[in-house]
């Protein structure tokens, strides 16, 4: 009967605090995610491109992956490898489509389907011309990383966490797409996405512990530049308890010095073969090495159509999903480079705290104790 009442009376001080914990599983939980789509693609719709070229689709969402394939003029499907890259920004996806060998010159259809509604196929021609030639490899794109940390994890269910990150590249001429590392202490996170066209390329990124950040930009036929590399931030700021904002990514970087992150740059710190301007996923496979050359004849063009989201960034983010060691995002763009909100179909309860799960489970233990006096 004592035993029973003292129980009792530590199971409702427990399960208190357990309803508190509950009502935290159910803030992480409302960060729910869109079903998968297709935002962009690689080349352009129409685009004429060279017998070597790697296709590349955009996408984000969650669940089922969509059946890609490459079809000729007489639809007859054509042998490819798709290599799919989930990545950094949140629910973010990139496929890597690589024909088995050199296409013929003529027609082409890229689609992804998706079996179940509301996702929305996707449909691409292009056109490949025997002529054509890719120009040289592109320089490896200037990066800006601005590092901002937190006393306390903050944020909401979709992007919760004590380090976020703000990544500039300036895209090179002649790519078509970039890969973004970022080395942290425990693993490398990955952000893939589209270049062409785009005068600027932003990311904001909830990771902890990042300790380098490498950027190359990607060819028409998947040829990478150099690497870009830094491993120390430009610009970081710390925020104390009692001045956090309750948000990530919300820092005003005009009002930061450039001389804010403690250290000392090291090696790598400058990118090779590029130029920092002051303000300026897992792998998706084998990385050619080849170069092709520099004998640059008919060059396809160099739109990459439709732009990805990436993310419903920082400000939208894409980040997260909880893709890897951290959540992340980047700004979503749409076909004309232009930011978008966050990705239809998902949602972001707001900024909560685990404190109060476990100041109820301290509420429980003094419930144990008031029975034990009783007693």
């Amino acid at each position: 009967m004592r035993i029973e009442s003292a129980t009792k009376a530590a199971l409702v001080g427990l399960v208190a605090g357990g309803a508190i914990l509950v009502g935290q599983v159910a803030v992480a939980d409302a960060c729910m995610p869109p079903p998968g789509q297709i935002n962009g693609a690689y080349p352009a719709d129409g685009e004429v491109v060279a017998p070597e070229v790697k296709m590349w689709l955009f996408g984000s969402g969650a669940g089922q992956l969509p059946t890609i394939e490459l079809r000729d003029a007489d639809d007859e499907v054509v042998e490819t490898t798709a290599l799919t890259s989930y990545l950094t920004s949140m629910f973010g996806v990139a496929h890597a489509v690589v024909p088995d060998a050199p296409l013929a010159e003529g027609t082409y259809t890229l689609s992804a389907q998706f079996e179940s509604f509301p996702q929305s196929d996707f449909e691409r021609v292009i056109e490949v011309d025997a002529d054509a030639a890719w120009p040289a490899p592109p320089a490896p794109p200037a990066i800006t990383w601005y590092r901002e940390t937190h006393d306390q994890a903050v944020g909401n269910s979709c992007e919760f966490g004590d380090e976020h990150h703000r990544i500039m590249l300036q895209p090179s001429a002649g790519a078509v797409a970039y890969r973004l590392e970022l080395e942290t202490e425990f693993d490398t996170a990955f952000e893939i996405g589209p270049m062409g066209g785009r005068t600027a390329i932003e990311h904001g990124i909830t990771l902890g512990d990042v300790v380098c950040v490498r950027a190359y930009a990607i060819r028409g036929d998947g040829v990478e530049s150099e690497v870009s590399e830094r491993c120390l931030p430009q610009k970081c700021r710390h925020y104390e308890l009692d001045e956090s904002p309750g948000a990530l990514g919300t820092t005003d970087w005009s009002l930061v010095s450039e001389d804010s992150c403690p250290g000392d740059p090291g090696e790598g710190d400058e990118p090779g073969g590029g130029d920092v301007g002051a303000d300026a996923g897992f792998d998706v496979g084998e990385w050619p090495d080849e170069d092709a050359g520099d004998d640059v004849g008919p060059q396809p063009g160099d739109d990459v159509g439709e732009e990805p989201q990436h993310d419903a960034g920082e400000s939208v983010d894409a980040g997260s999903g909880d893709v890897g060691t951290g959540s992340g995002g980047d700004v979503a763009l749409d076909d004309d480079g232009n930011s978008q909100g966050a990705v239809s179909g998902g949602g972001c309860s707001s900024s909560g705290s685990p404190a109060g799960g476990a100041l109820s489970l301290v509420l429980g233990a003094l419930g144990m104790l008031v029975w034990r006096r009783r007693l």
